[in-house]
């Protein structure tokens, strides 16, 4: 458990999460699918892994599919539904059962995370696709900053995907204790107008299982409702802001994302632990140290571009 950094294949890293989580303390990882390996990284969808987490009266399952598959996957309808965006990169799906054929039922909860994607079609191989990364984990989930290398292809983007599980809440509400959140800075496209709600090929930035998943059924808009201090503010809600630094006293003062049992940041349930939005120009640079006051704390402050873009995704992640 701890912080890593590297360059490896998504499907290298995606053993690596796994087998973190399954030796991590607590012993409340558990393989949850012998069959769903990554030994087949053909331009397919049939390098997969499957945990399970169970905490007391509290189990749930976690699939994470690798979208290899010739093309991609349709990402996105746009330009006025007139031509379609294509990804490639990984289905993360939360269920509460498991069936004996192997997979999740179909009302589970899903978000599609894309580490490529075209207007027409998505050419590379994942397989030998490099992927920089910095990212925690420890024994309630992970948070990981990836940039792939330069492909000449369509959109590449710097992505934050992470899952924690909280022990603390606010209130008891009948739900598990976990957040699943991802963000990039380019292309954080829903296109649930085009498809049904339950459709695994869609991108969610936010899901609570087993309460909710953002966006639900809309093309475009707020990326971060139901979680508070998420990304920059905007003119609508209670977001909170970015982190900066003080240029009177040198302290950084931050906000940890508030995580809501609704979209509309209404109902406060707890605060994730691993990463943190920061603002450029505001004291802080890529490369600094956060220590928080009173703990053993520390975050790594990130701030990514990518091959196609020099937008930055700005986030502090956990490092010590």
């Amino acid at each position: 458990m701890g912080y890593f950094t590297g360059t490896k294949n998504i499907y290298d890293i995606l053993d690596d999460i796994c087998s973190t989580l399954i030796a991590s303390s607590g012993g409340h990882w558990t393989d949850g699918d012998a069959t769903w390996t990554t030994t087949d990284r053909t331009v397919a969808n049939n390098g997969k892994r499957c945990l399970k987490y169970t905490n007391g009266s509290e189990y749930w399952w976690l699939a994470m599919t690798v979208v290899n598959v010739t093309s991609g996957w349709n990402y996105a309808l746009v330009s006025n539904h007139s031509y379609w965006y294509y990804g490639k990169g990984i289905q993360f799906v939360f269920s509460q059962s498991w069936e004996e054929t192997h997979t999740f039922p179909a009302n589970s909860y899903s978000s599609f995370i894309p580490f490529i994607i075209h207007s027409g079609a998505v050419g590379t191989n994942l397989a030998t696709h490099q992927l920089t990364y910095y990212m925690w984990i420890d024994e309630t989930g992970i948070c990981m900053m990836s940039k792939g290398e330069p492909t000449g292809e369509g959109l590449q983007p710097a992505t934050l995907v992470g899952w924690e599980r909280i022990e603390a809440k606010e209130y008891t509400d009948g739900y598990t204790n976990v957040v699943f959140y991802s963000i990039n800075q380019i292309l954080n496209k829903y296109d649930g107008e085009n498809r049904s709600v339950n459709d695994k090929t869609q991108h969610r930035s936010v899901i609570r299982p087993f309460c909710y998943t953002y966006p639900a059924m809309t093309d475009a808009g707020h990326y971060d409702f139901g979680f508070s201090g998420w990304s920059t503010p905007s003119t609508s809600g209670d977001q909170g802001r970015s982190s900066f630094k003080s240029h009177g006293n040198g302290k950084v003062y931050y906000m940890k994302p508030v995580v809501h049992n609704h979209a509309g940041w209404q109902k406060p349930i707890f605060q994730t632990e691993m990463s943190f939005a920061w603002h450029e120009g505001e004291g802080l640079i890529d490369g600094d140290v956060i220590a928080l006051e009173g703990t053993s704390k520390k975050f790594l402050v990130k701030a990514l571009d990518s091959a196609d873009t020099t937008g930055r995704l700005n986030y502090a992640i956990r490092y010590v």
